[in-house]
């Protein structure tokens, strides 16, 4: 079987999306930003196991000041897989999310989209254009503001939602103006699991605590 730009994906859990809570200090910036608990988000490739976006300010930078205008840049170095077990220690917590009307039907096809997907980098035009939303205060709409094949973290998942399952995060809120914490804002999304960093370990949260983040 072909292996797309994300790698192989367990039909499983094709389609549930996990997002992070980081006390660094980038992820205190993008907290101060949002309004936010939640600086990242991933999908969800098997059990234990997810790919999102590498987001780094040097590459931003560099694509901004047109270095890389004349490169191919090998897009496996703008993707992260990693092990929910064996997170980076700037992790302090995630939560494993999935929408409620997630069927083995979507689920395969979510797969199938995510074996053939072609991606650009982090769009700096829709990260400006979200910015300007935070900063004058409008609340996400039904406005797409994506450009072809640019994506930030979040709206990975959200596009393979709405074009590959017909699933929305958000009631009227276009998938492209999704952000990590609208997952948790979703009418339609259910938490499977919450899992808190006490020293070198993974603490569970009961089940019946997620519906208060």
């Amino acid at each position: 079987m072909p292996r797309g730009i994300l790698g192989e994906i367990d039909s499983k859990y094709a389609g549930d999306v996990v997002v992070f809570v980081a006390n660094d200090w980038e992820g205190r910036r993008i907290r101060d930003f949002t309004k936010s608990p939640y600086v990242h988000c991933a999908l969800r490739t098997g059990e234990n196991s997810v790919v999102s976006l590498r987001f780094s300010w040097v590459e931003l930078f560099k694509k901004a000041a047109g270095i890389r205008f004349f490169q191919n840049p090998n897009l496996e170095r703008l993707i992260k897989t990693f092990d929910l077990d064996n997170l980076p220690n700037y992790y302090e917590e995630y939560i494993i999310l999935r929408h409620k009307d997630m069927t083995s039907e979507k689920r395969e096809k979510i797969k199938e989209a995510c074996e053939k997907i072609k991606l650009k980098d982090y769009d700096l035009r829709l990260f400006a254009r979200m910015a300007y939303k935070h900063w004058k205060k409008i609340n996400p709409d039904a406005t797409d503001l994506s450009t072809p094949l640019s994506y930030l973290c979040s709206n990975i998942a959200s596009g393979l939602w709405k074009h590959h399952a017909n699933l929305d995060v958000i009631p009227g809120v276009d998938w492209s103006q999704i952000e990590p914490q609208h997952y948790s804002q979703s009418p339609y999304v259910v938490r499977e699991k919450r899992k808190k960093r006490e020293g070198m370990s993974w603490i569970d949260i009961p089940t019946e605590a997620l519906n208060t983040i």
